[in-house]
């Protein structure tokens, strides 16, 4: 386990520029690790990066990736893909990749295959049947587990799904919980904790990595201040 939590930007920065490269760029100037995004798959099976199933009342699934961009575009924002993203991003930075849309998986891989990003990548959803589904696939990504409620047998669960970490709702970690996980061999992601004496309770508990709006003060707190 790392001395210090990794420092995942959350959607890049927040408000108008998250999601979108501009964003990314931000959060990484700004001292973060990683970034986490959001995926979805559009009607020509583009992995584009957008967080909620619908764009301007219409599903994102439905329309093709040009489709979706004019409709992006007429409401001036950004909507890049997962390829983009990874060509702007440097090498060195991790990506946790949440899955929206159940079922997924195998284009998001094919996408990780591509850009030859899988050893850099996280990838996430609540649908732990895709989760489940990406641990028979190869090449083996690493996989997470989201959860927003209380797990119980947080460890057996992760082995049933063969993931490697648990991405958790900030409020759920518990000392008890942090152990349970680590204890079993798996990581520990927390979101999405903005508030610097949340950020502190963080890392006391010795979580893996922490998912925040505002990674320069994860920076600040790895200074000491």
């Amino acid at each position: 386990m790392s001395p210090f939590p990794l420092t995942i930007a959350h959607r890049g920065a927040p408000g108008r520029r998250e999601n979108t490269l501009a964003g990314f760029r931000d959060g990484i100037a700004n001292g973060a690790d990683w970034i986490e995004l959001d995926v979805h798959l559009t009607a020509d099976k583009a992995v584009a990066v957008h967080h909620d199933f619908t764009l301007g009342g219409r599903l994102l699934a439905r329309m093709t990736l040009t489709e979706a961009r004019e409709r992006a575009a007429r409401r001036r924002f950004e909507l890049p893909t997962l390829e983009e993203v990874f060509t702007a991003v440097p090498g060195h930075i991790g990506v946790n990749v949440e899955i929206k849309a159940p079922g997924i998986g195998a284009a998001v891989l094919h996408e990780l295959v591509q850009r030859r990003a899988v050893d850099r990548t996280l990838v996430s959803s609540f649908d732990w049947p895709t989760v489940r589904a990406l641990a028979s696939r190869k090449p083996r990504v690493r996989t997470g587990l989201l959860a927003d409620s209380p797990v119980r047998d947080a460890a057996g669960e992760l082995r049933r799904a063969r993931a490697d970490t648990l991405v958790v709702k900030h409020r759920l970690a518990t000392a008890r919980l942090v152990e349970e996980v680590h204890s079993a061999g798996f990581q520990v992601l927390v979101w999405t904790v903005n508030r610097p004496k949340d950020l502190r309770r963080m890392i006391a508990l010795g979580v893996d990595g922490i998912i925040t709006d505002y990674p320069e003060r994860m920076a600040w707190l790895r200074l000491g201040r």
